[in-house]
């Protein structure tokens, strides 16, 4: 069965398939835009002094973290340049972000089983 190649489909398929323009919906941009909810609401507790919305907040984070690891590190790095809630006792917010978001590795290990492979230079080591 032939068909007729019109206009639309020839441009269509001259086009190069790695041109692909990335939205702010790729997926290197996920745990980043999640994380802003997060690190809004922490200092908005901070700057307004509300401590449920401080704890909460800090406990969401936390939940986040060992949920989706890439949004843990995320959370890290938009609070760890800041100075940590007062509500939060002795380790503080970014140890106890840490620990959650390196637990949330461990569990994930089944899942996200990597693959090891011996290359070239690891025999030669």
């Amino acid at each position: 069965m032939l068909t007729a190649v019109g206009p639309q489909t020839a441009a269509r398929a001259s086009l190069p398939t790695t041109s692909r323009v990335r939205s702010a919906g790729s997926s290197e941009y996920r745990p980043f835009l999640a994380a802003i909810p997060f690190g809004a609401a922490i200092m908005a507790g901070m700057a307004l002094n509300l401590a449920p919305l401080m704890v909460g907040t800090a406990l969401a984070a936390c939940v986040a973290a060992v949920v989706s690891p890439p949004v843990g590190l995320a959370i890290v790095a938009l609070m760890a340049p800041l100075k940590s809630p007062p509500v939060i006792p002795a380790p503080g917010f970014n140890a106890v972000l840490i620990g959650a978001t390196l637990l949330g590795c461990v569990y994930r290990l089944p899942i996200d089983r990597p693959a090891v492979r011996t290359s070239a230079p690891l025999l030669l080591l």
